[in-house]
């Protein structure tokens, strides 16, 4: 059963005696969240709490590389090293055991770190929600505020009340200050998740109080941004989106009182 678990991935557990526990009815997306848990109350008397966590870290994270991450690289093990290992586990050798444990765990984890850094990029999507939803990158904030402040040229600009906003005219202002900024030089396929999103509307709602820029993500990154930390993220731009506006508003008021300034100074 532990052969199968740390090898494999599989849980053979008929008689319900394993310390770790699947819950079949959990969907794929949340996998690595609700599909698995370890039940400490079933834990043997030879296995502490900590060997006990890389076990159950060991199965969960071959079953998320296996049916998240599309990759078996892990799962084909020679079996005449899995039958020695298990020869040992069955006689007692617990410092062979953990040895093994610690290299399949080390192992594991490289290989599951290396799928989300490589090939499903986790550092470049960390990285642009940084420059898009935390407004890191300035240029491109600046253009697209620009944008959508400019009623004249605009049929949706954000002065407008709010239910006469349509999603695809900001979306096309969105691209345009994408093409216009150092951003079209991004990953075409972190650019492709990035979009306009429009909250629910209330009476007397402006376009600035319900404009938000949002980002996708699938799996297996899903398991990283989680719902309710893409929900922190907007809440975050929404914040910082506010900041910017009264920058934004303040600058251009400036701006008028010097060039006002200016006319009024050479009249007189």
């Amino acid at each position: 059963m532990l052969q199968r678990w740390i090898y494999e991935g599989e849980l053979e557990d008929p008689y319900n005696e394993f310390f770790v526990a699947c819950d079949d009815s959990v969907q794929e997306e949340e996998l690595w969240l609700r599909k698995y848990s370890m039940r400490e109350d079933m834990l043997p008397s030879f296995i502490g709490k900590a060997l006990a966590q890389k076990i159950f870290s060991i199965g969960k994270s071959l079953n998320f590389i296996r049916y998240s991450c599309h990759d078996d690289t892990l799962v084909s093990k020679p079996g005449d090293i899995v039958s020695d290992r298990l020869q040992v586990l069955k006689y007692g050798d617990i410092v062979t055991v953990e040895s093994s444990i610690d290299a399949a765990y080390t192992e594991t984890s490289r290989r599951l770190l290396d799928l989300l850094s490589n090939k499903y990029k986790l550092m470049e999507h960390f990285r642009a929600l940084k420059r898009y939803l935390l407004l890191g990158q300035g240029d491109f904030i600046q253009y697209l505020m620009d944008s959508l402040g400019c009623v004249l040229l605009l049929r949706d600009g954000l002065d407008k009340a709010a239910n006469t906003l349509y999603r695809h005219n900001l979306t096309g202002t969105l691209e345009t200050a994408i093409r216009a900024s150092n951003a079209q030089y991004d990953d075409p396929e972190i650019l492709r998740r990035l979009d306009v999103r429009l909250l629910e509307v209330s009476p007397g709602d402006l376009g600035w109080d319900v404009f938000t820029l949002d980002y996708h993500v699938d799996s297996p990154i899903n398991t990283v941004f989680t719902p309710q930390a893409m929900h922190q993220y907007l809440k975050l731009f929404n914040f910082l989106w506010r900041l910017k506006r009264v920058e934004h508003t303040l600058s251009a008021a400036w701006r008028r009182m010097v060039t006002s300034g200016r006319k009024f100074g050479m009249i007189t």
